[in-house]
């Protein structure tokens, strides 16, 4: 099979590759930033213990848990980078290239699918390239050391190898029938996204769901052989892992990073609540983070204006998706249902799962436009042409109030004259506080900070989150949160739920994990605030050390251990 058209030949396909690599990379090496979330931290702890040959473990944490959580293919993908330097500060800049080659993938495979299976135009398909080459949320996973694009590259080349068939054979309705090693290779690439992130079940499932609806038993079959072949040996070494963690796994301090457990569902009231909430979020994201990182979104004054943006551009997509869904109901489409069903249900910000479906997107809120143009002009035939630049000029409007600053500030980001999105802390200040910790403390003391994977790596010490998100459904989906902030922003019961927390269990909790400093960054996020607050109205318990220039970051030295 061809992926593209011969006009839109395999030169151009491997040309444009090179071009967007290049770009990525160059956005890699030249902005990349370690510690802008936990989970890339923990990434490359878990990579580092793999290249030492000490197993699939958490470096950072007392006792080095086997890492039980996330799936372990990206970390083996950065294996080789650390196999070249064990110095951490000797591979910073090659830890951001797995990124960057998967943001490249993403980038050319999705448009490859819309121009392939959605049969997108040539001046539509250069649209979606530049727009998603160029967005702001690609640009930052690119920039940081995640996984999202490796499994959004995965989830792409699967879509393509399921739905991408040629002209000839769809209008023949042969597609994979009777192909089983075509299936066994879509298969592979599914459950490879499962080892990527574990939301790649959504992926697995409508494969398998559209080999059902269309009754084919014996690929059905390959495609659950091929993903158990490839799954079951990890399943079976995780249920091994948790057992030789014994009480570790289920320790206030490390548990948040060894399984999904406070995530579960609790009760379907609560679920129902918490899709509710990311409904509003996703139509945040959809207006704001899909297009723009600027902060001017974030003023109260600007909401009635993102309230706008948001759902047009999500009912535009909800029409694009709806319109290629009626052609015909492909891999895509099932995914998609299966996917942000998922991402609803779980109560967490819905921004990192949009990632690998920026580019989709796009093209389904192009289409959605295009659309309603269509219908528009049907309706103002009869009308003289100045007639139709109002509505013309209103549906540019949609997309413009979204994308205007949107890429204003991914190039200001990418020219380096804007900090990098998701970061909420300065790294120069960061590395101060490296020193200070290497200076002033012990390499065997145990330190309790927002990301301790990041200080371990920088200084060797080990220890524990600061303190974990035990009840997400108390403390970021309560009741009393506002539509008209889209739910985003926190409410008082969330700050009072917190506050009993940490004051009824922080001495029994910091004392049972041997915790001798505490470093509080009071401006990251509410659990910190909280925790800095509580740390003043406790002298006997915290000692304040150290106070950055800026006094973001505190460092105080806990006396009850």
């Amino acid at each position: 099979m061809t992926l593209f058209p011969l006009r839109f030949g395999k030169m151009l396909f491997i040309g444009s590759l090179l071009l967007v690599l290049v770009f990525y990379c160059w956005v890699a090496l030249r902005c990349g930033n370690i510690g802008a979330w936990q989970d890339d931290s923990i990434y490359m702890c878990t990579a580092k213990s793999l290249a030492e040959g000490n197993g699939y473990r958490h470096m950072e944490m007392p006792g080095n848990p086997f890492e039980t959580k996330y799936p372990p293919l990206y970390p083996a993908i950065l294996v080789p980078v650390f196999m070249l330097g064990r110095d951490f500060s000797d591979n910073l800049r090659l830890l951001f290239l797995p990124g960057a080659f998967a943001g490249a993938a993403l980038a050319v495979i999705a448009v490859a699918y819309c121009r392939r299976v959605f049969n997108a135009g040539r001046t539509m398909t250069l649209v979606i390239a530049g727009l998603a080459v160029i967005n702001p949320m690609i640009i930052s996973f690119v920039a940081v050391s995640m996984s999202e694009l490796l499994y959004a590259s995965l989830a792409a080349a699967a879509l393509l190898l399921a739905d991408g068939v040629s002209p000839e054979r769809t209008a023949k309705k042969i597609e994979t029938k009777g192909n089983p090693g075509r299936v066994s290779v879509i298969a592979i690439l599914c459950a490879l996204a499962v080892l990527t992130r574990s939301i790649g079940v959504t992926l697995v499932a409508a494969f398998l769901l559209k080999l059902a609806a269309e009754r084919r038993w014996k690929e059905l079959a390959v495609a659950s052989l091929v993903v158990c072949l490839f799954l079951a040996p990890y399943q079976l070494w995780k249920a091994h892992a948790v057992g030789q963690n014994g009480p570790l796994q289920t320790y206030r301090l490390s548990q948040f990073n060894l399984d999904y457990s406070f995530w579960l569902p609790h009760s379907p009231a609560e679920t129902l609540n918490v899709i509710k909430q990311n409904v509003f979020k996703t139509v945040y994201c959809i207006g704001c983070y899909l297009f723009t990182w600027s902060s001017q979104w974030r003023n109260p004054n600007m909401l009635p204006c993102m309230h706008a943006a948001g759902w047009s551009l999500s009912a535009l997509l909800c029409i694009g998706f709806i319109k290629t869904a009626r052609r015909r109901w492909r891999t895509i489409h099932y995914y998609a249902v299966t996917y942000f069903l998922m991402m609803l249900s779980w109560p967490f910000q819905p921004s990192r799962f949009l990632v690998p479906w920026v580019p989709f997107l796009l093209f389904w809120i192009i289409e959605g436009l295009t659309v309603c143009l269509e219908q528009m002009r049907k309706l103002l035939v009869r009308v003289r042409p100045l007639a139709k630049a109002p509505a013309v000029i209103f549906c540019l409007f949609i997309v413009a109030t979204g994308a205007l600053f949107a890429y204003e500030n991914g190039i200001k980001f990418v020219t380096g004259n804007q900090s990098l999105p998701f970061s909420e802390e300065d790294p120069l200040e960061r590395e101060e506080i490296a020193q200070w910790v290497n200076e002033h403390t012990s390499p065997s003391d145990i330190i309790a900070s927002s990301d301790p994977a990041f200080l371990y790596l920088k200084t060797g010490r080990k220890g524990f989150v600061l303190w974990p998100i035990n009840d997400p459904y108390r403390t970021l989906y309560n009741k009393d949160r506002s539509w008209t902030t889209f739910y985003d922003w926190p409410a008082k019961s969330e700050m009072g739920f917190l506050f009993q927390e940490i004051r009824s269990g922080i001495a029994d909790t910091y004392s049972m994990g041997g915790i001798r400093w505490v470093i509080i960054n009071d401006h990251s996020d509410m659990t910190e605030f909280v925790l800095s607050i509580v740390a003043k109205e406790n002298p006997q318990l915290f000692r304040l050390m150290y106070a950055s220039p800026t006094r973001r970051i505190t460092i105080y030295r806990y006396l009850n251990t």
